[in-house]
């Protein structure tokens, strides 16, 4: 699919695969943002970031220089370039400090299918983000959002328990155009993670909303209060809702989740922390990611075995299916 908003870093030169095409961005003296396909016009090459020469990129191969519209400006000892000597570019802007691209045609790029992180952008909140490499099929990855139930065994030395996964009380709602879960784990001890660093004693209630928009943006509301149950209208099942006060943690996560290849992503998350700045522990999901993927490779074929919880996952994966036949039709 190449019609939604994809991610990329935010350096003012960058290069990597996404959707399994090499490509190259750069920002120009007019503080604009330009990416594009990199194909070096001799031998169809993949051209690597290159030297950045005032608006134009520089191929580090043959020295051609192409400038923000893919077109080839410069051939060493050649007085004209090649008409046909061009790169596809593609729309970009810039916001919440990273870079989205538009797969499809620049013409039709839709500023409005881009997902809300406005808390990024808001003083209120202290804001972590970071880029990291998964090996894994892009909605593998999503998968591993969808379903938190695996916060209690990945994550039980840190985030995590093991009653998150027994006693959660889980629902699923899907609308038109997102998939939202709804996890609750009421009167029970914190994490270790959270009584060590807050100094929680007794029972607390977490919530964790988790909300999927096809084809790759996850957003994920969390949070920790020892009294919600006295808190008027928190029985919320949206990602936008406000939290109490009272909560002793709370956390927006806003992930992007870009495939590279069909076995490898760039994930993309900018968590925004309103009490206490919690350090993700991503790379535990990192590892258990590649290790599946390792698996799926190894017996491709082997029989999915499908619990309760992964009925946000299906219905997520069923809106990113819809998603691929409707960009297939137009």
């Amino acid at each position: 699919m190449r019609r939604p908003w994809a991610t990329r870093s935010r350096a003012n030169r960058c290069a990597g695969s996404y959707w399994a095409t090499p490509s190259s961005s750069f920002a120009s003296a007019q503080a604009r943002r330009w990416p594009w396909k990199t194909a070096a016009a001799i031998g169809c090459r993949p051209c690597p970031p290159g030297q950045l020469i005032d608006d134009t990129i520089e191929c580090p191969y043959h020295g051609l220089c192409f400038n923000s519209e893919g077109v080839c400006t410069h051939v060493p000892g050649q007085v004209d370039a090649p008409e046909h000597a061009r790169v596809r570019a593609y729309a970009a802007i810039e916001r919440y400090g990273i870079v989205w691209i538009w797969g499809g045609e620049a013409a039709g790029a839709d500023v409005t299918r881009m997902p809300d992180w406005r808390w990024v952008e808001d003083e209120g909140w202290t804001v972590k983000g970071g880029r990291f490499s998964i090996p894994c099929h892009y909605m593998m990855s999503v998968d591993n959002l969808m379903d938190l139930s695996h916060v209690g065994y990945v994550h039980k030395t840190t985030i995590g328990s093991a009653l998150d996964g027994e006693e959660a009380e889980i629902d699923t709602f899907a609308e038109k155009d997102h998939v939202t879960v709804r996890r609750w784990t009421r009167n029970r001890p914190p994490p270790p993670a959270y009584a060590a660093k807050h100094g929680v004693e007794g029972l607390v209630d977490r919530w964790q909303i988790i909300e999927f928009r096809a084809p790759c943006h996850v957003r994920t509301f969390k949070g920790m209060e020892p009294n919600m149950y006295g808190v008027e209208g928190f029985d919320f099942t949206s990602a936008d809702a406000d939290a109490p006060e009272s909560a002793v943690t709370v956390c927006r996560g806003n992930t992007c989740i870009t495939p590279e290849t069909e076995t490898s992503c760039h994930y993309f998350t900018v968590p925004c922390h309103r009490v206490h700045v919690e350090e993700e522990p991503l790379n535990q999901d990192v590892d258990i990611l590649a290790r599946t993927q390792e698996n799926i490779a190894y017996n491709p074929d082997a029989d999915l075995v499908v619990i309760h919880v992964d009925e946000g996952v299906e219905k997520a994966r069923q809106l990113a299916r819809m998603a691929v036949r409707m960009e297939e039709r137009a």
